[in-house]
Formats: C-alpha cells, sequence, structure tokens
C-alpha cells in the first residue's frame, strides 16, 4: 500500500510514508526517495541496483556505535566529528582498520541512515555517505 503525499511524482516512494517526517513533508523529483532500500544488508560493487542507494544502518551496529538503538541528534553530531577526525588524522591505509560510524558506508555511490530521537520520540534522521567522485 502506498501511503505518500498526493504530491508525491512516484508510485512507490518509500520515505513520504516514514513516521518520523511531519505530516507537510512532501517528496520532490529530485528526493531521489525511490532509491531508499529497506534491507541493512550490506550493498555489493556487483549489484547495479545497489548503487544510489540509501539504507537503514543495522540495529546492533546503531548499538554499537551509539550505545543505545534511540540515539539524540547530538550523539550523532558528535560521532560525525570523531569519525572526521579519525579521517584527518590517519594515513589511508590506516583507516581500513578504523571502526567509526563513517566506516559503515564504505561503497561508493551509497549512504547510510540512522533515526534519531529527542525525549524518546523520533525526531531527525541523520544520513551519511561516500559519494561517486
Amino acid at each position: 500500500m502506498h501511503t505518500s503525499s498526493p504530491a508525491c511524482p512516484r508510485p512507490h516512494c518509500a520515505c513520504c510514508s516514514a513516521p518520523w517526517l511531519p505530516p507537510s513533508a512532501s517528496c520532490t523529483p529530485f528526493s531521489h526517495c525511490d532509491r531508499v532500500v529497506h534491507t541493512d544488508a550490506a550493498p555489493s560493487d556487483h549489484n547495479i541496483e545497489d548503487y544510489g542507494t540509501l539504507r537503514p544502518l543495522a540495529r546492533d551496529r546503531i548499538v554499537h556505535h551509539f550505545g543505545t538503538d534511540r540515539p539524540s541528534p547530538g550523539r550523532f553530531e558528535e560521532l560525525l566529528a570523531q569519525a572526521h577526525e579519525v579521517i584527518w588524522a590517519l594515513p589511508p591505509a590506516a583507516r581500513q582498520h578504523s571502526d567509526t560510524l563513517l566506516d559503515e558506508c564504505r561503497m561508493r555511490w551509497t549512504g547510510v541512515y540512522v533515526v534519531l530521537y529527542t525525549d524518546e520520540q523520533p525526531t531527525h534522521v541523520g544520513i551519511f555517505g561516500y559519494s561517486g567522485d
């Protein structure tokens, strides 16, 4: 069943029915929300369908990085800042073995999202990924 907003241009939009979006949110032809996948399985660089996708971070990986399954927007920002420090401080060969939040997305042209909570309510979506250039 498709529950997107009337303004949504896609017949199978995954993000329009997302419970954390405000009722006024709607997709645009440029939001590419048809590339959101509902599996937390790692993408494969051998599968063309996996390029250009956004997928949820697995629950066990959320708990690993955040210490809870309901991370806050502030903690998300902290972990991103820590990951960027590692990127700038370590040479590329040493980063292959790092375990930061950004290391959860290693395939080009893909992204990962985490639902973020304020006062036990989903209020934000944290998105990070790997560009193709």
